[in-house]
């Protein structure tokens, strides 16, 4: 989806995708952005954060470069700082889907340097935290979570005197969805390394050629 910078927008947004009656949608945002922080995505608005890479904020900057330097001179140290910063934005935007205690959605991480820095993660989600190393993993660790939290859905409505049946015939379509969205990064990481590709280069000509 593609929403407005305005608040008026995203909400609008939402209530069209919410009054939709298709399978779902895909919402693209970026870390420490609006839709990353102070947004609630509760219960049905969203069933999983899929985050990409690590939000680290671009060494080049002077007021980073300042910051870092102060830092050190503290207990905590400017690499400790900088690498934080950059897990308390991931933390704020897995947030999002994760809203109250019966709410549920999965949470994946896309970068091997999780694994080294997980003691930077939310205490909520290093009890359940899993790492894979290969996609079919993914696919299938996240189809049992979202089996077993059905499950436990099912058993809740009917302690609240309406049941909601369970049908496992749509665990397939889950899984063909998540593998969906593992091909959509792709097409996406991809398009923004051509982009990255393209300003380089005419970065150079323009640097060899000057005007």
């Amino acid at each position: 989806a593609v929403v407005s910078t305005q608040s008026t927008g995203f909400y609008k947004t939402l209530k069209r995708y919410e009054n939709d009656s298709s399978a779902g949608a895909v919402l693209f945002a970026v870390c420490r952005g609006k839709l990353a922080e102070g947004v609630d995505l509760s219960d049905g608005r969203s069933r999983g954060v899929i985050v990409v890479g690590i939000p680290y904020s671009y060494l080049g900057d002077p007021l980073i470069a300042m910051k870092m330097q102060y830092m050190d001179r503290k207990k905590l140290g400017g690499r400790a700082w900088y690498q934080q910063t950059a897990f308390r934005a991931i933390n704020q935007a897995v947030g999002r889907a994760i809203r109250h205690s019966n709410d549920y959605g999965a949470v994946i991480l896309l970068d091997e340097r999780f694994a080294a820095a997980k003691h930077l993660l939310s205490a909520w989600i290093l009890g359940q935290l899993t790492v894979v190393s290969k996609f079919g993993e993914s696919v299938k660790t996240t189809a049992q979570f979202f089996k077993r939290q059905q499950s436990y859905s099912s058993i809740f409505n009917r302690k609240q005197g309406h049941a909601t049946p369970v049908d496992w015939a749509d665990l397939p379509i889950l899984t063909k969805g998540i593998e969906l969205v593992g091909v959509l990064l792709h097409v996406v990481l991809s398009l923004i390394g051509w982009f990255i590709r393209g300003i380089l280069f005419l970065f150079n000509i323009k640097k060899h050629n000057p005007s």
